[in-house]
Formats: structure tokens, C-alpha cells, sequence
């Protein structure tokens, strides 16, 4: 699930039943575009599928948290 989230309300902006590493970062880079989110503003669940989920995105060059 993809939050965007500011002081004062949270959107769940999107959602993905099935899901791997690959396809949470490339859902991610769309969202980034899509509202203008810079990767140092990504904050994710480092555990399970989202550890290598981290990797994936080092890998396509965003350093995010």
C-alpha cells in the first residue's frame, strides 16, 4: 500500500495484491513522478519484502529511507 502523507491528513494512493520487489519500486517511481515526491521524502518498512525493496531501488540509483 502507498501512502502520501503531510501534517495534517494520509491518502492511500495506491494498493497491489500481489507484489515483489520489482513492482513495488517500479509502482513507486510512478507515484514519485506522478506528485512530485523526491526520493529523500520515500519512507518504507524495511522488513520482509520491503528490505530487498530498498535494494531494488539503491539499484535503480534513489537513496531513499
Amino acid at each position: 500500500m502507498w501512502v502520501i502523507r503531510d501534517a495534517f491528513r494520509a491518502q492511500v494512493v495506491g494498493v497491489e495484491k500481489i507484489s515483489n520487489p520489482l513492482s513495488i519500486a517500479q509502482k513507486t517511481l510512478t507515484l514519485m513522478q506522478e506528485h512530485s515526491i523526491a526520493p529523500q521524502d520515500i519512507i518504507y518498512d524495511e522488513f520482509g519484502i520491503g528490505a530487498k525493496f530498498g535494494v531494488e531501488m539503491a539499484d535503480l540509483g534513489y537513496r531513499i529511507q
